[in-house]
């Protein structure tokens, strides 16, 4: 007895893309950027308030991952030097 299983069938709005090669124009277009305060999870949000606060996030995250970087970069060349030292008997 063989048993064969097939794939789900694709998800309702794939018909709103299926002819989009041939015809762009007759997919949906996006919804607009939120703008002014909107309610998430019960919490009032201001749209641009919450993009400045994800870049500052985000520099934050960049400018730690660049002192790290320069930490370990550091302690390698300590290390090498250190290495070599011993390599040449000092």
């Amino acid at each position: 007895m063989t048993t064969t299983t097939t794939y789900p069938p694709p998800p309702p709005y794939y018909r709103l893309y299926k002819d989009y090669i041939q015809n762009p124009k007759l997919a949906s277009y996006p919804p607009p950027p939120i703008e002014g305060t909107y309610v998430l999870f019960g919490g009032s949000y201001i749209a641009r308030a919450t993009l400045i606060h994800m870049l500052e996030l985000q520099i934050q995250c960049r400018k730690e991952a660049m002192e790290d970087i320069k930490r370990r970069r550091e302690e390698a060349q300590r290390l090498l030097k250190e290495a070599l030292g011993t390599l040449d008997g000092h």
